[in-house]
């Protein structure tokens, strides 16, 4: 047993001090301050790390004192969307004579929300235009949609929806109306509604270090360029200010990490538009791009024949990245990156706080960005680069044990074998 516990060891401290944390192998680390009592805490990542560190993060770690190693959890903010029941009375099934199957619904609330309604019916293989009006008073009715659309496909491959979804509001009563197509009216069974509770995704503005407006004569465009200050930053919606009123524009946005022309490439085309008229009011001046950390951003938009528009801005947002970790205030806390050859990091973590469901705590923040001294590079670790020294140990160890064994061996045959002249 002796023996065993001696390899044991052996073996145990050779592998621990193999997985330790390395400093060396960081090239940057930021102090983490704010921390009051002990908790969970939560800190967004600043442009310093999403600039130096791995794309997808996999070289974070946060350190407590020396070398401690925390479990954290990287939590990007993409919003929520949650769908309840309402509970609704179907009354005043009907048939109207040209205009189709009729029926009411009382909500028994005026609580503002987005709603859908889902329509039951046995039939199968139709197709059907929906209007759903909406009253405060079941007597004085307000077009909320009148183009919805259900229908059923049998065939081979089968399709099928009945669900007309709503714009916010808060009318107590809705009538749907399932308008006639000049063949067999369809049966309804019942209805059901939704409410669609929303909650919008934590954005942040991201500041560049330079602006610049211009027009384009060559393309007739209003340019917009910004510089970043360095690519990392994630941000996916792009907002255009412009002044002009009763417009429509084409708008492109690109992208590069070299502000040479051929380095560009188009993230996105849309249309920015304002009117005020009798018959519509509205705007839209924000486009939703897919995520990118490019460090220059050209917003282009297109005035053909008619005067140029007279843009005044851009502006960018993203989605935060939030590091959440536990920590004592007692502790000095660090937050290390700019490993380049770290690897993603595993933690149980992630499955306790999804199961606790913890609200972590806010107010921490991120220190300057610190040049780590200990800093050697790629260069791995004095055991990693002489990994064979822990098959010397081993080996070295095994015949230490193995003539151990041999002299104990001898020494109880010894100690067993007959005196001289006892058995005759």
């Amino acid at each position: 047993m002796r023996i065993a516990g001696v390899l044991g060891a052996v073996l145990l401290g050779a592998l621990a001090a193999h997985g330790d944390f390395d400093a060396r192998q960081w090239r940057y680390y930021k102090e983490i301050s704010g921390v009051g009592a002990a908790g969970f805490y939560a800190v967004d990542l600043d442009a310093d790390v999403m600039a130096r560190a791995q794309y997808q993060l996999a070289d974070l770690r946060i350190i407590s004192g020396e070398a401690t190693e925390q479990p954290y959890e990287v939590r990007i903010d993409r919003g929520e969307r949650t769908v309840a029941a309402v509970a609704a009375k179907v009354y005043n099934l009907s048939r109207v004579p040209a205009k189709g199957t009729r029926f009411e619904l009382d909500l028994q609330t005026r609580e503002k929300f987005i709603r859908e309604i889902t329509i039951n019916t046995p039939d199968h293989d139709f197709r059907y235009q929906v209007a759903v009006e909406g009253s405060h008073d079941a007597r004085n009715w307000a077009m909320l949609r009148d183009d919805g659309a259900i229908f059923d496909f049998s065939g081979d491959v089968r399709s099928r929806s009945t669900i007309v979804k709503l714009p916010e509001t808060n009318f107590r009563y809705l009538r749907v109306t399932i308008r006639d197509t000049g063949e067999k009216p369809i049966e309804v069974s019942g209805a059901q509604v939704n409410k669609l509770l929303f909650r919008a995704a934590r954005r942040v503005q991201i500041s560049p270090v330079k602006e610049r407006i211009e027009l384009n004569a060559e393309r007739n465009a209003n340019e917009v360029y910004l510089d970043l200050g360095r690519a990392g930053q994630p941000f996916d919606e792009v907002e255009v200010a412009f002044s002009d009123d009763n417009v429509r524009r084409p708008c492109y946005v690109r992208v590069s990490n070299a502000p040479e022309e051929a380095g560009w490439r188009t993230v996105a085309s849309d249309v920015v538009f304002r009117y005020h008229t009798a018959t519509f009011v509205g705007e839209r001046a924000t486009m939703a791009i897919p995520e990118t950390r490019s460090r220059y951003v050209r917003v282009s938009v297109l005035n053909f024949d008619d005067e140029p528009l007279n843009v005044t801005g851009v502006t960018l947002y993203g989605k935060p990245r939030t590091v959440v970790f536990e920590c004592d205030p007692k502790t000095r806390v660090r937050l290390y990156y700019g490993g380049e050859s770290a690897g993603s990091p595993r933690y149980d973590l992630s499955t306790f706080l999804r199961y606790e469901q913890l609200q972590p705590k806010t107010g921490l923040k991120l220190g300057a960005e610190t040049n780590n001294e200990a800093y050697v590079g790629d260069r791995p670790p004095w055991t990693e680069a002489n990994f064979w020294v822990l098959w010397v140990v081993i080996a070295a160890a095994i015949v230490v044990v193995g003539s151990m064994i041999v002299r104990l061996m001898a020494a109880v045959g010894t100690e067993h074998e007959p005196p001289d002249g006892a058995g005759e």
